[in-house]
C-alpha cells in the first residue's frame, strides 16, 4: 500500500491552487501539506473520489474491504 504524497497530489492537479480549487479548499490548506509527512486521512479519502481512484488513500486493506 502506498500513501498518497503531496508531489504526487500536485503532479496530478499541476498546482496547489488546481488541487484546492478541485476540492474548493482553500490553497493554503494545500500548501500546509508539502511540510507534513502525509496529507491528512480525510482529505486523501476526498481526493480519491475526486480522481476515480488515480490517487489512492493510505487505508489499510481491512478498511477497503469493509
Amino acid at each position: 500500500m502506498s500513501r498518497m504524497t503531496y508531489d504526487e497530489l500536485i503532479a496530478h492537479y499541476i498546482t496547489p491552487a488546481a488541487a484546492a480549487a478541485a476540492r474548493g479548499i482553500d490553497r493554503q490548506r494545500v500548501h500546509g501539506w508539502k511540510g507534513r509527512e502525509r496529507i491528512p486521512t480525510d482529505d486523501q479519502i476526498e481526493y480519491e473520489v475526486l480522481t476515480n481512484g488515480a490517487l489512492r488513500a493510505d487505508l489499510p486493506d481491512q478498511v477497503r474491504s469493509a
